[in-house]
C-alpha cells in the first residue's frame, strides 16, 4: 500500500466522449493475435532479461498507456490465483 500511495487513480486517455461521473466498470474485450515472428522476438527479448513473456506483455502494455495519456506513473492490477500472502 505504501508503495501505491500517490499512484493515479484513473488514466487521462484521450477519448471519443467524456469519462462518466460515476464509473459503471462496464467494459468490453478486444481479441488481437500476434503473428509467429513477432512472438519469437518478444520471447527471446524475455529470454535475454531473465523474465517471462507475460512480464515483457505488461511492460510494452504499460509504456503505450504512459505515451497516450501523458502521464509518468501507471498502475496496472494483475489478479493472480492461489497466492499465499495477502
Amino acid at each position: 500500500r505504501a508503495e501505491l500511495a500517490g499512484a493515479p487513480s484513473a488514466l487521462d486517455l484521450p477519448t471519443d466522449r467524456p469519462r462518466p461521473a460515476t464509473p459503471s466498470h462496464r467494459g468490453a474485450q478486444l481479441t488481437e493475435a500476434l503473428d509467429t515472428p513477432t512472438v519469437t522476438r518478444l520471447t527471446e527479448a524475455a529470454q535475454q532479461r531473465g523474465t517471462t513473456l507475460f512480464s515483457v506483455l505488461q511492460s510494452v502494455l504499460a509504456a503505450v498507456l504512459s505515451r497516450r495519456s501523458g502521464q509518468g506513473d501507471v498502475v496496472i492490477g494483475v489478479p493472480v490465483a492461489n497466492r499465499s500472502r495477502v
